[in-house]
């Protein structure tokens, strides 16, 4: 077993794992991004291109998926997953740019689960064979988004209290600073977030 692996799959990742609608365990994938940074700061990543320079590649049938190259501790995962609609194994045909991130989303995820990191959940105890799309996050089952970082936002405005905010903006802001393309919004929508709650 490897270093990597031994340490990621005894972390306990009993108050990260969610279920969806379905009854599918899952755990969100900015948690999981921030105990995979937590754990090695310079853990890298690649999603990867087609021949155009696009991050997902076409199917015949319209259908699509996405790849990664993951490495962690000079270790290397390269690994892939279908586009997904929403919280389902349904296959999206022609997806738009939402669903390509959720897949990429969903896909980071996934290769740190073969690196260790709630690797269970992909066991066949806990999802049905042909292993659906189980690392979905919560946000998406509630309120789907056509902005990806709206749904990301989505776990820290259904806090209760501006501590609990608090924290699940800091992974937010993991998460983003982390993301391809993406911008670190976090002070704009956390001071939104405040002035509406009248939190000072």
């Amino acid at each position: 077993m490897s270093h990597v692996f031994s340490l990621l799959s005894e972390y306990d990742c009993s108050e990260l794992i969610k279920k969806n609608s379905d009854g599918y365990a899952f755990i969100p994938w900015m948690n999981a991004h921030a105990v995979a940074k937590k754990q090695f700061p310079n853990y890298w990543w690649k999603f990867e291109t087609n021949s155009n320079g696009l991050d997902y590649f076409l199917m015949p049938d319209g259908t699509a998926y996405v790849s990664i190259t993951m490495t962690i501790e000079g270790e290397t995962v390269c690994t892939s997953l279908p586009v997904f609609k929403g919280n389902s194994n349904e296959l999206v045909t022609n997806p738009n740019a939402n669903d390509v991130h959720n897949a990429k989303m969903r896909l980071r995820t996934r290769a740190l689960g073969e690196f260790g990191l709630g690797h269970t959940l992909w066991l066949q105890e806990h999802v049905e064979p042909e292993e659906p799309a189980s690392p979905v996050t919560e946000a998406l089952e509630q309120a789907p988004a056509t902005d990806p970082q709206d749904a990301m936002w989505a776990d820290v405005t259904k806090e209760k209290t501006k501590a609990s905010a608090k924290k699940a903006a800091e992974v937010y802001q993991q998460a983003v600073l982390g993301g391809n393309d993406l911008v670190d919004d976090t002070k704009a929508r956390w001071r939104t977030l405040c002035a509406e709650r009248r939190w000072k």
